[in-house]
């Protein structure tokens, strides 16, 4: 309920207001706005094309910008310029107005997945079909950021403790399917997600590797606990959901993304679905996991049903993949600040004075404010790997020792 500053004399005036997983019939390829980052210059600084390697992008200079300043809000109860001054009153956003932009500068962020001998041309460190994917993490603004691709021919727990970010697809090549995961593998992926490692998975469509397809597409999705749909299908990938991350990020946002003969789930277990192909809800094909949603100590992933929407190099497609990377590494925080004892001033709510909301720990990013409440409510967890006290290690929001 909102307080209402009144002056009694104006009581009676108030009253009156006025790439991967083609089929063998189809090998050809099938073919914004929004805030831009802070500025840097590109760098590559290994062979995009060759075996792993690092890439980064340089030019950050630290923490900028500052709050913005407490904003009024009139139509709070404010009614008298002259007798409400000081007088407390409620605003609709009890947040200040200013945001504090925090990038990450200096990070190194681990890609890793298959290597060539299971990954073949689906690789994330050298398979020629995501050679543009490794270029956009180039040629992309993820300031201060640095990313290492690496591969391995098994997800052994010792390999995936060296992963920021897990990337792995059903698809090896045009008509032909990964190995698919052993069950120490599944055991060992599964416990890395819900131990905080966020991931990228992709599945595919339900013929692209004859026989070999279906076992491929569930043995990546098991996990995340998604099954295959069976479908080969056609058409545009369209958002389903305009306020998702993925669809709408710092590099821009997006309605529909170029597919190519993409596959579909069955089932979606905890995900949220947030774009689907031909825009029909029954045919999901992009997917977000969000913090908590795969155990207490689970990050965010995403899972999409074709790999080829990462590969193609233009458009709208290379606005998805930005936000992707922007979703699962937050190199950019904005960070509102709390307000305190908000006042009538001239006739308008003026928010008090900010209140930065700091990390609750170092395996936690800074606190936003509630706007509803004005209250500091929990950042993100830091990122898997985040430096912590004597020596340890974040993972999953809490600090584990060596």
């Amino acid at each position: 309920m909102k307080r209402v500053c009144l002056n009694p004399w104006l009581v009676l005036s108030l009253l009156f207001p006025t790439g991967c997983g083609r089929t063998p019939l189809d090998q050809a390829a099938s073919s914004q706005s929004g805030s831009t980052g802070t500025g840097g210059t590109a760098s590559q600084g290994g062979d995009t094309s060759g075996a792993g390697g690092t890439l980064s992008q340089a030019g950050f200079g630290g923490a900028t910008g500052a709050y913005g300043g407490a904003t009024g809000n009139s139509g709070s109860g404010c009614a008298s310029p002259r007798e409400n001054n000081g007088t407390a009153c409620v605003s609709s956003n009890l947040c200040a107005s200013g945001t504090i932009i925090q990038p990450t500068s200096g990070t190194t962020i681990t890609i890793g997945g298959f290597d060539a001998s299971r990954g073949g041309e689906c690789s994330v460190a050298t398979g020629s079909f995501l050679l543009n994917f490794r270029k956009q993490l180039v040629t992309a603004n993820f300031p201060g950021v640095t990313f290492v691709l690496t591969g391995a021919p098994m997800l052994t727990p010792v390999y995936l403790a060296t992963l920021d970010i897990l990337f792995i697809t059903s698809a090896s090549s045009t008509n032909f399917a990964i190995t698919p995961l052993s069950q120490a593998e599944l055991e060992a992926v599964t416990a890395f997600i819900q131990g905080g490692g966020r991931f990228l998975i992709s599945s595919d469509n339900s013929t692209f590797a004859g026989a070999d397809t279906e076992l491929a597409n569930n043995s990546v999705l098991g996990p995340v606990d998604m099954t295959a749909g069976g479908m080969t299908l056609s058409g545009p990938m369209q958002s389903t959901v305009a306020g998702s991350p993925l669809v709408s990020g710092r590099s821009g946002s997006w309605s529909t993304i170029d597919t190519d003969v993409p596959g579909t789930w069955m089932s979606t277990g905890k995900a949220t679905v947030v774009a689907s192909l031909n825009g029909t809800p029954s045919l999901p094909a992009l997917a977000q996991f969000n913090i908590g949603d795969l155990g207490p100590a689970s990050a965010r992933g995403v899972v999409i049903a074709d790999a080829n929407a990462l590969m193609e190099y233009g458009g709208f497609n290379i606005v998805l993949i930005d936000n992707i990377v922007d979703y699962l590494i937050p190199t950019v925080q904005q960070v509102t600040a709390a307000t305190q004892a908000n006042t009538c001033q001239s006739g308008v709510c003026v928010a008090g004075p900010a209140t930065y909301c700091p990390p609750v720990d170092a395996c936690h990013l800074a606190r936003v404010c509630d706007p509803m409440s004005g209250m500091c409510v929990p950042g993100d967890a830091a990122l898997a790997g985040t430096p912590c006290g004597n020596g340890g290690s974040c993972r999953g929001g809490v600090c584990q020792s060596r």
